[in-house]
């Protein structure tokens, strides 16, 4: 099986940093669990799971000196936490053995979703490859532009495939269990819509709307770039063919329908002292617009020529 090999190959690659360090690490001391993306924000995963490991279902941010930490439901969290409660395991092994059953389950959803999309077999698999291992030109390029913005903040003047794991397949395979998760669900829901409007059926939104659910729910960034991308195709729709946009609209309905309950629960959380804190501190500025080209690179490029090829 083509994607099942893929996947072992994709675990393998991912996993060789980590087993350098499981092995070479020195006595006496010890892998933290850390990796080269956001390498301080696995130190509050792994507070979430023990916090669940301890008996809350309501988790609070343990690394902030302010008081008025609002508890929050957090569906990943919690499954990740009961998992490391009934198996015994450490918070740096759950995560770690989250992030490998989820790899094959994402890119088995990825290659189902291709499936539906391209009929020819070797395209398919390209693109999955592609998919797959494909990443942006930053690690060739950079060299070159780093002498115009040596001394500016690291953040805004490195390309994305530097910093952004969400960015990349790969990279986000390599990074953390749960974005990992996020991306099958966003995934899903994509092969759930493409369902719908080939076979005409409205059940299809059932899956969907459960995804978007559980999506909303923990990673409510990926949701929101759902939400707009199928707001944009029903516009479309609207201009190339009113009556399949009246069918896409009953779909959208019920995947709202479904959605409704994290998205109302991260509005009311919005009210609280503490998720406003947390909105005014967290603002993420854009990337210098050079480094975004040059992060995805090849992938940036051929999906232009592809649109303006269909």
């Amino acid at each position: 099986m083509f994607w099942a090999k893929v996947a072992a190959t994709v675990l393998v690659l991912t996993s060789l940093s980590r087993i350098f360090a499981v092995l070479w690490t020195p006595d006496g001391q010890v892998w933290t669990g850390r990796v080269y993306f956001a390498p301080a924000d696995r130190f509050v995963y792994a507070s979430y799971i023990e916090q669940v490991r301890d008996g809350a279902f309501l988790l609070e941010d343990m690394y902030t000196s302010k008081d008025e930490s609002t508890p929050m439901f957090n569906i990943f969290w919690i499954g990740a936490g009961l998992i490391a409660r009934l198996t015994g395991l450490s918070a740096k092994a759950t995560l770690e053995l989250l992030r490998l059953a989820l790899i094959p389950a994402l890119l088995f959803v990825l290659y189902l979703f291709l499936k539906l999309l391209i009929s020819d077999i070797f395209q398919r698999k390209l693109t999955f490859l592609l998919a797959a291992f494909g990443g942006g030109l930053g690690v060739w390029l950079y060299p070159l532009l780093e002498p115009f913005f040596r001394g500016k903040p690291v953040y805004d003047y490195l390309p994305i495939d530097f910093t952004v794991a969400e960015s990349f397949i790969f990279t986000t395979c390599y990074y953390s269990a749960h974005f990992i998760f996020s991306m099958l669900l966003f995934v899903a829901i994509l092969f759930f819509s493409l369902l719908v409007l080939e076979r005409r059926r409205l059940s299809y939104a059932i899956p969907a709307g459960l995804a978007g659910l559980l999506l909303a729910n923990f990673h409510p960034f990926s949701f929101a770039v759902i939400c707009f991308i199928l707001g944009v195709y029903a516009i479309y729709l609207f201009w190339k063919d009113r009556r399949g946009a009246g069918f896409f609209l009953k779909y959208l309905f019920i995947f709202a329908l479904l959605s409704f309950p994290s998205a109302a629960y991260h509005y009311y959380m919005l009210d609280t002292p503490w998720w406003r804190n947390q909105i005014w501190n967290s603002g993420t500025e854009r990337p210098n617009i050079i480094f975004i080209a040059v992060g995805y690179g090849l992938l940036l490029v051929f999906s232009v020529l592809e649109v303006i090829d269909s």
